[in-house]
């Protein structure tokens, strides 16, 4: 088979089945070396780069602060309705010792949560 190459040039190339010897020989050689690369070449592809690997690290350490503070919130959600709905009832009621101790209950919480999100809050530097 005769091939045209740039500049006017042209190849004759021949069907492995035809080479003998040295030349099938090469021929296997090239073929298995232009193998190689092309496996390593579909290997680099497949594998993530070390900054992807570290923007997925990242992104992942984000998703879990994210579920932690939406899991935080709901359970502050949740205590501070229930104490609301325990005061109402004890309000209702005309229970005056259960509205003090549910007053220094959500004092208490109220004291707690401050606490919490100061020490999970960075400072920024008013300028």
């Amino acid at each position: 088979m005769k091939i045209d190459l740039p500049g006017g040039n042209w190849a004759e190339l021949k069907d492995p089945d035809e080479l003998t010897g040295a030349d099938q020989d090469t021929y296997y050689d090239q073929y298995d070396a232009i193998m190689a690369k092309l496996d390593q070449v579909l290997f680099n592809q497949t594998k993530p780069s070390k900054s992807e690997e570290k923007i997925m690290s990242a992104l992942d350490d984000l998703k879990a602060q994210v579920e932690m503070n939406t899991n935080l919130e709901q359970s502050g959600i949740q205590l501070i309705q229930g104490i609301a709905r325990e005061l109402e009832e004890a309000n209702n009621s005309g229970d005056n010792a259960a509205i003090q101790v549910l007053t220094q209950q959500l004092q208490s919480s109220a004291a707690a949560l401050s606490a919490a999100i100061a020490a999970n809050t960075e400072v920024t530097p008013v300028t």
